[in-house]
């Protein structure tokens, strides 16, 4: 057993002495090399790049950049597509297609681009990065791609290509009323002011006229590309105007509107006092904005006058029907009724209810007591009226009546104001005629109206209520009358004076008819009314 077993050792060591043992090798690593770039049929704004992957290589990626070439485009970033061109870019499997040829359109001419492109092998091991730059021609003058409204009239170009502008070059501003189409201006554009970056050019508002529409044109030779190549002009200038829609042709841009303000200007105002008339179809309210040509009126709009009657208080707004324009800057309109005498108007316009020539709209307008109806008198006697506030305050209307009775002697009755002799008219009162002076001069009194009542009449002043004697009314030019001083009415009893009203300022008396009524007689009082009760007294 002992010699089988060291028989079978030696075999095994004449058989291991008989074998020869190599080292391991280690498997070579895969090598790709980066895709081959040609470019070719170079123009003003396009090329063709062909990409030819190498052997071995199992997805290659590309892209084009405007520019020379830039060192930090990494091939991670191309093979998983993240450059962001904007241009052009791509992955391309070579199972399914091997050489890549890709036309790139819509460049600039005159300018750098660069092809990348970078590849992986079976093994995914990535190659570095390949480039190919090439410069675009020249040869085609700069056109005029589009254009864009600027919200403060300006108006932006955008070109083919980038461009710079011929201080020497020309170019125009035509502005236009929508209100006028057929009155347009056009003036010089300077190029100093035109502004360029890129292909983009702005044409700036030269004039601020707002509302006006403008539409900019500019000759062949304002705008020239880097190698002076001359970019043709542009004179499209179209602007109409159907039913209120504006059309535009051309490079149209339009400056924003304002409101405006409306001047009452009518031919009889007195400055800023009420305007008194006595034909309603003389009165003629005239307004205008200065230094605008108001156009257009919006027969739809909220017209109205206010009219207040105040002999009752009452009021109501009626609508003016007759309006429009006297000439090219004043606006007027006509009453559609007949005030009564003492009624004044106010007259409320609404906003927006007038353009001038360029489409401005008018601020709403308002004046009160605007206007107020008298009559044209034709001599002393007649009607009279006034509108007063006491000297507590409280306001009435009060009528008066002169009756002639020869040349320098008139009756005048109601010089107690109406609201407080609700029974009847007071008077008469002898009042003497100056027509050298122009004045009524009536005798402070006292005067047996009423049955047992005695009234005064007369001027006073304020410090102590001390009577000045007469009461004189002035007569005006326009036909009125006019207490010359402060006035008071009381009556006499117990041998003192009771003042029952004080009217702090003088009073003006409105002619409101030429006729007297049938009778001036006045009615007959029982008694004192009790809201003749005196607020004030005074001897005698």
């Amino acid at each position: 057993m002992k010699k089988i077993l060291l028989l079978a050792a030696m075999v095994m060591l004449a058989v291991t002495s008989c074998l020869k043992f190599e080292e391991p090798k280690s498997l070579a690593p895969s090598t790709v090399n980066a895709p081959e770039i040609v470019i070719s049929a170079v123009g003003d704004s396009t090329f063709t790049a062909t990409i030819t992957p190498a052997s071995g290589t199992n997805f290659y990626s590309f892209a084009v950049l405007a520019g020379e070439a830039n060192p930090k485009v990494s091939a991670s970033n191309l093979l998983k597509v993240k450059v962001g061109s904007g241009i052009a870019e791509g992955l391309v499997d070579v199972k399914n297609e091997a050489t890549k040829t890709v036309v790139i359109k819509g460049l600039n001419p005159n300018t750098d681009y660069t092809v990348y492109a970078a590849a992986t092998s079976e093994q995914g091991q990535q190659t570095s990065v390949t480039t190919a730059t090439t410069h675009t021609s020249d040869k085609v003058a700069p056109k005029l791609k589009s254009f864009s409204a600027g919200k403060d009239g300006s108006v932006s170009l955008t070109f083919t290509e980038a461009v710079k502008v011929n201080k020497e070059g020309k170019a125009y501003a035509t502005y236009y009323k929508i209100n006028n189409p057929e009155d347009a201006t056009t003036i010089d554009v300077p190029a100093a002011k035109i502004t360029v970056k890129g292909n983009t050019a702005t044409f700036p508002v030269v004039k601020n006229v707002p509302g006006a529409y403008v539409i900019y044109t500019f000759e062949k030779g304002l705008f020239k590309d880097a190698v002076d190549s001359i970019a043709p002009g542009y004179n499209v200038n179209s602007f109409e105007v159907k039913s209120g829609k504006v059309t535009t042709k051309g490079l149209a841009s339009r400056i924003p509107t304002e409101t405006f303000d409306l001047t009452w200007t009518s031919e009889n105002e007195k400055g800023d006092t009420l305007v008194y008339f006595s034909d309603p179809s003389a009165v003629v309210p005239m307004f205008e904005a200065p230094g605008r040509v108001l156009s257009v009126l919006d027969e739809e709009a909220d017209w109205v006058v206010k009219v207040r009657h105040n002999y009752n208080g009452t009021e109501y707004l009626y609508p003016v029907s007759k309006y429009g324009y006297l000439n090219d800057t004043t606006f007027a309109f006509m009453l559609d009724e007949t005030p009564e005498f003492t009624t004044d108007i106010d007259i409320l316009i609404a906003e927006g209810v007038m353009e001038d020539e360029y489409g401005n709209t008018n601020n709403a307008f308002e004046r009160n007591t605007a206007y107020n109806r008298f009559l044209e008198s034709d001599g002393l006697e007649g009607v009279y009226a006034a509108k007063v506030v006491d000297y507590w305050g409280d306001s009435y209307s009060w009528q008066i009546l002169v009756e002639e009775v020869d040349e320098t002697t008139f009756n005048v009755y109601g010089m107690a104001p109406y609201s407080y002799l609700k029974y009847g008219m007071v008077g008469p009162v002898a009042a003497t005629w100056d027509e050298e002076k122009g004045t009524l001069a009536l005798p402070y009194g006292p005067y047996e109206v009423f049955q047992s009542v005695q009234f005064l009449f007369l001027g006073y002043t304020k410090e102590g209520f001390t009577t000045k004697g007469n009461c004189v009314l002035e007569l005006q030019d326009n036909g009125w009358l006019e207490s010359q001083d402060p006035y008071a009415v009381g009556y006499v009893s117990g041998g003192q004076v009771k003042l029952f009203d004080f009217i702090d300022s003088s009073v003006t008396f409105i002619k409101v008819s030429n006729t007297l009524p049938t009778s001036t007689s006045a009615k007959a009082a029982k008694s004192v009314p009790a809201y003749l009760e005196a607020r004030g007294e005074f001897a005698l």
